[in-house]
Parts: structure tokens; sequence; C-alpha cells
């Protein structure tokens, strides 16, 4: 008699947990999928979506007999932007990296590979190259491609003094600083841009959400009232 009653007693205390537990859950459906709806898709939208400057194209600038002295590269550098979690899937990436032809990393200093992330794993990485990268990044999304922009100006004493030098701010804008790249810097910038993506947990961006709000535009070349032979004509005696 005594273990029956103690087996209603246990079977009423499961009985009882169980229907206080459904309603926990149940209450808690609730306030995430009704009353906090709003303020968390809110906060995931602030999470997930991100904005920023499109850099214009910068103009060129060009001689008389249109000979381009000063013009804008771009390039495609991979980097390392966080560590993998977990040691084996850290060796499964160093492998895959030194398969492909990367070298001087080793993730198992991780101190003191943190103070120096993001990483920069190769610079100038060539379009046939591409491919590869990408199915690495597919599978290791701590890795990023990231494009870098380049001011360049003709091989010459007497043209890289006149053209001058630019500076690159906060947002990855060029702004001429000396010579004529400062004198028609307004001419040359051009218009940056606005857009939006969203981005995984790493921070980089999910193909096919990319949305341009603003296109940037380019800025306009600027030709010198001289020929380059003219221009050189310093050099040319100095050699």
């Amino acid at each position: 008699m005594l273990d029956e009653k103690r087996f209603r007693f246990r079977t009423k205390c499961i009985w009882i947990a169980g229907i206080l537990w459904a309603l926990a859950a149940a209450a808690s459906v609730f306030y995430y999928t009704v009353m906090a709806r709003d303020s968390l898709v809110e906060e995931s939208s602030r999470i997930a979506w991100r904005q920023g400057v499109l850099p214009p194209v910068r103009g060129r600038i060009l001689s008389r007999d249109g000979v381009v002295l000063a013009w804008t590269e771009m390039y495609h550098d991979l980097y390392l932007t966080s560590l993998p979690g977990g040691l084996k899937r850290r060796e499964k990436l160093l492998q895959r990296l030194k398969e492909e032809g990367f070298s001087g990393i080793e993730m198992s200093d991780q101190e003191s590979l943190m103070k120096h992330l993001p990483y920069c794993l190769k610079r100038e990485v060539a379009p046939d190259e591409f491919p590869a990268i990408r199915k690495l990044m597919t599978a290791y999304p701590e890795l990023s491609l990231q494009v870098r922009f380049e001011r360049k100006v003709l091989d010459s004493t007497e043209i890289q003094s006149l053209i001058g030098a630019c500076s690159v701010d906060s947002d990855g804008i060029f702004v001429g600083i000396s010579g004529i790249e400062s004198e028609m810097n307004s001419v040359l910038a051009g218009e940056s841009g606005l857009y939006q993506v969203m981005v995984d947990r790493y921070g980089n961006w999910l193909e096919g959400t990319l949305k341009i709000l603003m296109p940037a535009e380019e800025g306009l070349d600027v030709t010198l009232g001289k020929s380059l032979s003219e221009l050189t004509e310093r050099d040319e005696k100095t050699e």
C-alpha cells in the first residue's frame, strides 16, 4: 500500500513537472514569435546586413598626346580573418593552404596569430587562381578575398614630381595631397556610392545579397597641355 502511494506521488510530480515544462516552452515560443518578434527581426537585420561606401574609380591623368601618366589598378588579396574553431579544422585548413602553395603561417601559435588578424596570405591573387580560392573559401569562410586599389604613376622622376601623390581615407577613397593629384582632385575624385550586403558571422559577403543603394560616379580624366616628350624634357637632359 505504501509503495503504491509513493508511486502515485512520484507520478503526479512527473506529470506536474511535464505540464510546467510544456507551459514554459509555450510561453517561450509565444514570447519569441509574437511579443519579441519585431525587435528580434530588427536586431537580426542589423547584425546580418551591412552598409558601406562604394569608392569611385579615380580619373586618369594624360599627356596632350594621349599617354596615360597616372591611373588606378585593382588587386585582390587573400586574408585569414579569424581562426578556425577546433584543432583538427585548423590543421586541415593549414594543409589545404600548403597544397595551394601558401606558406609562412603557423596556427599552433594562436596568441601570436590573433595579434595579426586579419592576416594576409597572398597579395595580388591572379584571375586564374580565383576558382581554387573560391572553392577553398566555401569550405573555410574564415578566408576572405579583399579588393585593394593602387594609384600608379609613369616611371619618370619628372612625371612623378609633377603628378604628385594621393592618400587613402577611411572609406578607401583616393585623395590628392600634392601636385596635379591635389590641384585637380575635385575633377579626378568622382562621387562615392553606397551599397548594402548581407554578411555571415565571419563578415564575408553572402552571394546574391549585394544591393547598390547609390551607384558611384567615376572621376573624370584630366589631359595636360604638354606632350610626354615636353614633360620629360628635364629627365632627358639629365641623362
